[in-house]
């Protein structure tokens, strides 16, 4: 599926879900991104956030590629749910749930994050 470098970024959602996932992509690349979770809404916000699947993965392309990799994507039988675009912002915004969190915010906890917990 990775044609003339189509595929900018994959990353599962076996470990802390798409939540995780779309924070990563945001600590990891600067970048930003918008997103719409509507297409993996589950009765309750943690498991829509934080619901782990090994099956599913999130990846980023350029939007020129969109209808292709669709294509390819469900001739295999598979699900393809645009759920958004990167800007160049440095935040998270998930626009169904109202969310914004800045690149500074997912930053201090994750570089942080036990320092916090054992009181280091």
């Amino acid at each position: 599926m990775n044609e003339k470098g189509a595929l900018k970024s994959a990353r599962d959602l076996s470990l802390g879900g798409i939540g995780i996932a779309l924070s990563k992509t945001v600590l990891f690349s600067g970048l930003g991104i918008d997103a719409d979770l509507t297409a993996f809404k589950q009765n309750r916000l943690d498991l829509t956030l934080f619901g782990e699947s090994s099956t599913t993965v999130l990846v980023g392309f350029d939007s020129s590629w969109k209808e292709k990799i669709r294509k390819q994507t469900e001739e295999k039988g598979l699900k393809f749910y645009p759920i958004g675009k990167t800007t160049s912002f440095g935040v998270l915004k998930l626009k169904d749930i109202g969310v914004e969190i800045s690149f500074s915010e997912l930053n201090g906890p994750y570089e942080k994050g036990l320092e916090a917990v054992f009181a280091l």
